[in-house]
């Protein structure tokens, strides 16, 4: 395993996240309005086929890291599935984006095959592409150095969808669904591109192993005997389920609760740059702090920043620049965890190789990313949910007790799931920085 990644490979890195970006934050961001205020799908039934998709992911995803560990061909054991991902992901996307014109069950059909498929898709692509970093190096400085180009490009990626779609929706085309589809075709076509590039300069050690048959028992074991992976996937699980309710929310609340949908690009913008800001300081941070305490930092700062967007409801005139001060605050805090969770997962693999003899690479990333996929679908039941309990309707101007409920919605749930993580990371996660440097000592002296 190489300790140093070329200048080359780290910029290349940093631009495949930026493409992947820009496809998985249009979908992430967009999907949702577009389904209910587009193609006018009612909003109970997307936030049902989201939870469900997702269940499915969670059953596909593990499957997937055990295929992934299994694989053995000329390319190597994650590059297949990279180029899977690369070839399928971008028009089924495309196709999620079509205002076809059904209504009805002929609508409903048409939805449910496409995110199924974009599902299954995308688990695919996020457990190969997952499976790519802990591969990289077990240099502690290098990994934290190089946990923040995909994690800064990512963030760009995402938010320069979030800064430009609304303000080019009205540009490009006549009709908001005829600018989504061109849209969905733009930025299918850079992630292609970008994949494709990526595939092909990763270099991936190609090795030959036993092609005897793994039992499931024995994953379940492996998985089972690392505690502290059962620990971070809980604390994972709470953290995304916040994050993803406040990011599934937030243009729903600039429509409707603030009455200016052109603001969430302003607003994207800005606390995206203050994410990439504290990403691009992170390996100064990590100086100063353990990883630890650097979470715990984080989870503080998530929580001031929910409280000072759900105070600045009660504060009319200066509304708006203390929502700006709120989001800018969540975006700080989630610059350090975005750039820690494959900083932990990496180290996490170690330690299940030290404490079983087993390296589940792929495995293990398969099953952080079946958390992800459980917290997706619970985020997308709880909202799809509680926007229908609380009366909201598309395209009308909104009831205050419904725009109280938006904003519970966006700031009290998650806060109370952030503070589950954050109390659950304290207690119960022993990985601390002298534990992990002792352990790879030992596998050091092993090898």
């Amino acid at each position: 395993m190489e300790e140093k990644t070329s200048l080359g490979f780290k910029w290349l890195y940093g631009m495949n996240a930026f493409g992947n970006g820009l496809l998985g934050g249009f979908v992430s961001s967009y999907i949702m309005i577009f389904f209910s205020d587009v193609t006018l799908v009612p909003i109970a039934f997307i936030g049902s086929l989201f939870f469900a998709v997702k269940i499915l992911n969670m059953c596909v995803a593990p499957v997937m890291g055990v295929v992934i560990d299994r694989t053995n061909s000329r390319w190597g054991k994650i590059k297949p599935w990279l180029l899977v991902g690369t070839l399928l992901m971008p028009p089924t996307a495309v196709l999620m984006f079509t205002n076809t014109g059904f209504t009805g069950t002929r609508l409903l059909v048409y939805v449910t095959i496409m995110y199924v498929m974009w599902g299954l898709f995308s688990t695919v692509f996020g457990t190969a592409l997952g499976s790519v970093f802990p591969t990289l190096t077990r240099n502690v400085e290098e990994r934290r150095k190089l946990s923040v180009i995909p994690a800064i490009g990512g963030v760009l990626g995402d938010f320069t969808t979030v800064g430009a779609v609304l303000p080019l929706l009205a540009v490009i085309a006549a009709t908001q669904a005829q600018g989504y589809f061109r849209l969905g075709l733009l930025f299918a076509a850079l992630f292609f591109v970008s994949n494709l590039f990526f595939i092909n300069k990763y270099k991936e050690r190609v090795t030959v192993e036993s092609t005897e048959q793994l039992k499931l028992r024995d994953i379940i074991k492996a998985v089972s005997r690392n505690d502290q992976l059962l620990i971070l996937l809980i604390v994972n699980f709470f953290l995304n389920v916040g994050v993803f309710i406040t990011m599934g929310t937030a243009l729903y609340f600039f429509k409707y609760n603030m009455g200016n949908e052109g603001m969430f690009a302003t607003f994207g913008i800005t606390v995206g740059l203050s994410q990439v800001l504290m990403m691009t300081l992170f390996p100064k941070l990590m100086k100063k702090l353990s990883k630890k305490a650097a979470f715990q930092v984080a989870g503080a700062t998530l929580i001031v920043g929910y409280v000072i967007l759900l105070a600045a409801k009660g504060i009319m005139g200066t509304f708006f620049p203390i929502v700006y001060v709120g989001g800018i605050m969540l975006y700080l805090a989630l610059g350090i965890t975005t750039a820690l969770m494959p900083i932990f997962y990496a180290d996490i693999i170690d330690y299940g190789e030290w404490k079983t003899g087993e390296r589940n690479n792929s495995t293990i990333i398969s099953i952080s990313s079946l958390v992800g996929s459980f917290s997706d679908a619970t985020k997308e039941l709880i909202v799809g949910l509680t926007l229908a309990f609380i009366g909201f309707a598309p395209n009308v101007v909104q009831s205050q007790h419904t725009k109280d409920g938006i904003l519970f919605l966006m700031t009290c749930i998650p806060m109370i799931v952030i503070t589950i993580a954050v109390i659950v990371f304290t207690l119960f996660y022993k990985l601390n920085d002298g534990f992990y440097n002792r352990i790879l000592k030992e596998l050091e002296n092993r090898a």
